[in-house]
């Protein structure tokens, strides 16, 4: 390919138009005017040649080098006379939108081809996380965890309790997103010294604000039981989750849909048993709903409502024991009701939730109603808890509309980039009462105080202290009531 550029040294001659010499005789004016306009057009067809072989020889460049080209070329044609002011400019203009236009169209050409070669190029995102996606974006696998280390120390009172520590989770599991609409993710614990399954479900989401899963997950039911152990308060759930909200409304094999607007979410599903039961277990339908009316980037308003219908797939009889820790996973369970024969149950649940800048208040009543078989009568029990929390360095605590819950707390100021972190403190007040004289049940009440303090060097770090007192137990005719122990948890813990 050959590509021509006007050197400015070289000599271009001006194009010259014939001229009548002094003392010619004219003998047609028509003949001479018709000549000039000739030569004329001549001249204007060798001007036009001209650029239009210059802008040929350069369209084999670069639209910069191009431009740099036709305009040396035009400013040479205008200096030696060969065009006037009016045609250099007009060329001039012209050239400017040819080169604007080339360099769009190469710009084009460009990105095209980029996209093309980025299509099957696999992102790889390693903050805090560590996770994959095609270039196209319809797929997705990402990989994360959880470990949380524990010491609990009592100070007993009645009852004995062993000190000791504990690797309360260690989880390592995997999600992703097939063709943008599939999700799915497996999540097991090996905490325990053996396998078992929280996660393991397919999921839909090809619908507006609308997810659906299959497999084993959360019943949605009891807003301290749903928020992620990741991201709670305090470093184990109150006394009505433990004994109430587990035991009746935990994990299950099951569908669920969930719909979510701006202000709202509802969720439902029909359970069977969890994922390690056996072909004769228990059913459950559950709903839950919230309302967020305030839901701003550090105020929040939450009202939420649920309920849980259990019941047995062959109308025979089910095993139940309801019971609970003083909040703590190792000790004693001071409170129990020993093991029910139920036909079905019922389990209603309110939730309120409030955040204003570092401050957060939440409160939730749970009431369950268990029928029995053989003319026994039916056991009510119930309870509640209300707890809050402050950030000292500012931080306040991420609410989600999509699942009504909350989400990971972000440090002003991260341990290792200069800053010192995010450190919160917490108080919660709980009350629980299984016994009902009515039902000739003595399952117990308690009430605790739990105070708790939280450092947050980084947002998948946290370092926990809780104090927990038991200010009563109420269980007649057990060995338990009337103790009021004291304990101190500490716990260490990180996620990805």
């Amino acid at each position: 390919m050959i590509v021509i550029y006007p050197s400015p040294d070289r000599h271009i001659p001006a194009l010259q138009f014939p001229q009548r010499t002094d003392g010619a005789v004219r003998e047609d004016p028509h003949f001479d005017n018709h000549r000039e306009e000739n030569c004329m057009k001549q001249s204007l067809r060798q001007v036009a040649g001209t650029a239009l072989l210059a802008g040929a020889a350069c369209m084999a460049t670069p639209a910069h080098a191009t431009s740099e080209a036709m305009m040396d070329l035009l400013k040479v044609l205008r200096d030696n006379g060969t065009i006037d002011q009016s045609a250099y400019e007009m060329l001039v203009n012209a050239a400017k939108a040819d080169a604007e236009q080339t360099e769009h169209q190469a710009r084009k050409v460009a990105e095209a081809e980029a996209k093309k070669a980025t299509r099957n190029t696999v992102k790889i995102k390693t903050k805090e996380k560590l996770a994959f996606e095609s270039g196209d974006g319809m797929f997705k696998w990402n990989v994360f965890g959880r470990i949380m280390a524990d010491y609990t120390a009592f100070n007993d009172d009645r009852t004995e309790m062993e000190d000791g520590t504990e690797l309360r989770r260690l989880r390592l599991g995997f999600g992703g997103t097939l063709w943008k609409v599939w999700n799915f993710k497996i999540q097991p614990d090996f905490a325990k010294g053996t396998v078992t399954m929280k996660d393991a479900w397919l999921g839909y989401k090809g619908f507006h604000d609308t997810q659906i899963k299959v497999g084993n997950h959360h019943v949605p039911f009891g807003m301290d039981l749903l928020n992620s152990s990741k991201y709670m308060m305090f470093i184990e759930r109150s006394l009505v989750a433990n004994a109430l909200q587990e035991h009746l409304a935990d994990r299950r094999i099951g569908l669920s849909v969930a719909h979510w607007g701006e202000q709202y979410q509802l969720q439902g599903g029909l359970f069977g048993g969890p994922a390690n039961g056996g072909a004769d277990e228990y059913y459950n339908a559950a709903v839950r709903g919230s309302w967020a009316p305030i839901h701003e980037k550090d105020k929040v308003l939450h009202l939420g409502a649920a309920y849980v219908h259990g019941f047995k797939g062959d109308a025979g009889s089910h095993a139940i024991k309801l019971s609970t820790r003083p909040e703590t996973h190792i000790g004693s369970k001071l409170l129990s009701t020993g093991s029910l024969e139920v036909d079905d149950y019922d389990m209603y649940s309110a939730e309120f939730a409030g955040v204003y800048g570092p401050a957060t208040l939440l409160a939730e009543y749970n009431h369950a109603s268990l029928s029995r078989p053989r003319g026994a009568s039916d056991l009510d029990v119930d309870g509640w808890y209300v707890s809050g929390s402050w950030f000292l360095t500012g931080e306040h605590r991420n609410y989600k509309v999509k699942d009504g819950m909350f989400h990971s707390i972000h440090p002003h100021g991260v341990v290792g980039k200069g800053g010192i972190g995010a450190w919160e403190v917490a108080v919660r007040y709980s009350d629980l009462d299984l016994t009902d004289t009515g039902a000739g049940i003595t399952g117990g009440e308690e009430q605790n105080v739990t105070l708790g303090l939280n450092w947050y060097p980084t947002r998948t770090i946290r370092f926990m202290a809780n104090y927990v007192n038991v200010l009563n137990v109420d269980r007649p005719g057990s060995s338990h009531d009337g103790d009021e122990p004291d304990a101190f948890i500490l716990r260490s813990q990180i996620y990805w």
